[in-house]
C-alpha cells in the first residue's frame, strides 16, 4: 500500500480522511484508491491518493468537526478511528468554550476601564466619553 505523505497544511485525523487548512477554508480530504485501468470496477492499483477537488469545505473546525460525526463517515468508522474523532470534537469544543470565555472577559474589561476619545464636541456635551463604571468621572472632568 503506497500512500502520499502528508503536506505541511494537512492532518491525518483518520486512516481514510484527512483535514487540509488554507487561509479561507478547513477541508475534509477521502482517501481513494488509484485504478489500473478507467471505470468504475476498473482494478486497484494499490496506490492512494487524496482527492482534493472533491473536498468538503467548511469556514470553521466547530462545523467541520459536527459534518464529521453527523454525515461524513461515522457508519464507517472503526472503532479506533471513532475514537480520535471524539478526542478530536473535544477537544475543538473545549477550544471554543475557552475562546468565548476570554472574549467575554477582555470585553467587560474594556467597558469597565477604557476611555474612549471621540474628539472635540460639536454639541458642547464635552469631548470625552467614557465606557462603564467610569462615566461619573467624566461629568466631574468636563466640568473643570
Amino acid at each position: 500500500m503506497i500512500e502520499p505523505p502528508l503536506e505541511k497544511n494537512e492532518v491525518q485525523i483518520t486512516s481514510q480522511h484527512r483535514i487540509a487548512v488554507d487561509k479561507y477554508n478547513f477541508s475534509i480530504i477521502k482517501k481513494y484508491e488509484k485504478k489500473v485501468s478507467r471505470g468504475k470496477n476498473a482494478e486497484g492499483s494499490g496506490q492512494f491518493g487524496y482527492n482534493k477537488q472533491s473536498a468538503s469545505h467548511y469556514s470553521n473546525l466547530t462545523t467541520l468537526g459536527k459534518r464529521l460525526i453527523e454525515k461524513e463517515f461515522l457508519e464507517d468508522l472503526s472503532d479506533q478511528d471513532f475514537s480520535k474523532v471524539k478526542d478530536l470534537i473535544e477537544a475543538i469544543e473545549k477550544a471554543v468554550m475557552h475562546i468565548d470565555k476570554v472574549g467575554k472577559e477582555v470585553s467587560e474589561h474594556l467597558i469597565k476601564h477604557i476611555t474612549v476619545d471621540l474628539g472635540e464636541s460639536t454639541k458642547g456635551r464635552g469631548r470625552k466619553k467614557l465606557i462603564g463604571d467610569a462615566e461619573e468621572e467624566a461629568d466631574e472632568v468636563d466640568a473643570d
